[in-house]
């Protein structure tokens, strides 16, 4: 019997499909969603932080349970950790999910090559001009460092 999916919502560079398959990965049915009270942070990764009324956008994305568990013990994310958040669809179908971010703030400066590569993937998978803004701050910021 193959092991069922779970919704997991992704809002860094796992949101790429074809890397997910590339590592031997059966993500579907990816979509568009946003995540209240959640506000997007970079160090050496991204990460989510509460923040009452912010929002952060990525992909809502059906993934085996042990594919994902297999996906975080990858030492560059093995710190990371899941907790339930409610992802608001496009239509506004609010969906249950699996979010995994980190437990500690990163305190690492924002890593230039992964904001750039989460900016053009933002870019290629049509994300809300607001939330391409907020990633294009980063990038600013970091350039007048």
């Amino acid at each position: 019997m193959p092991e069922r999916n779970i919704d997991v919502f992704f809002y860094g560079l796992f949101m790429d499909v074809e890397f997910l398959k590339s590592q031997g990965l059966s993500p579907s049915h990816p979509r568009l969603a946003k995540v209240q009270d959640f506000d997007l942070v970079i160090g050496r990764r991204a990460t989510l932080l509460p923040n009452p009324g912010a929002y952060v956008y990525g992909l809502v994305i059906g993934i085996p349970w042990n594919q994902v568990e297999q996906l975080y013990r990858e030492e560059s994310v093995s710190d990371y950790r899941p907790e339930a958040v409610l992802a608001l669809l496009e239509n506004q179908k609010p969906v249950a999910a699996l979010c995994y971010n980190l437990p500690v703030i990163d305190d690492f400066p924002p890593n230039q090559l992964y904001t750039q590569r989460l900016f053009e993937l933002t870019r290629a998978l049509s994300f809300p001009q607001d939330h391409l803004n907020k990633i294009q701050k980063f990038l600013t910021d970091m350039k007048k460092v």
